[in-house]
């Protein structure tokens, strides 16, 4: 899916979209509808390697943790409640995306 994108975008866009994340002024929540979906298939096409793979679905999972803090400002969570869903906002994204694309390392099969 990913063959006709020079992997030097996909090399400049996982550290772009971490610097987004970083940034003040919520450059990672405005740009979520691009970043999110670019970083999912870096994850899923894992098109440099699994170290690059691990690395956007740590900032894929950063990132919709950080889109949860405006909707946990919404509905007027405070306190260890507003944490909680943060939290587990940024955790279940990254289970849930670990899970479905990652997974655990493929063991090497012997030939008998």
């Amino acid at each position: 899916m990913l063959n006709f994108v020079p992997k030097i975008f996909i090399f400049l866009f996982v550290p772009l979209a971490g610097f987004l994340l970083l940034s003040m002024g919520g450059g990672a929540i405005m740009a979520a509808p691009v970043t999110l979906p670019l970083l999912y298939l870096v994850v899923r096409h894992q098109p440099l390697g699994r170290g690059w793979s691990i690395a956007a679905l740590v900032v894929f999972s950063l990132t919709v943790g950080q889109c949860a803090i405006p909707v946990v400002l919404m509905v007027g969570a405070t306190g260890w409640l507003s944490g909680f869903i943060i939290n587990m906002a940024m955790i279940g994204a990254g289970m849930l995306l670990w899970k479905n694309t990652l997974g655990p390392a493929p063991e090497k099969t012997r030939k008998q």
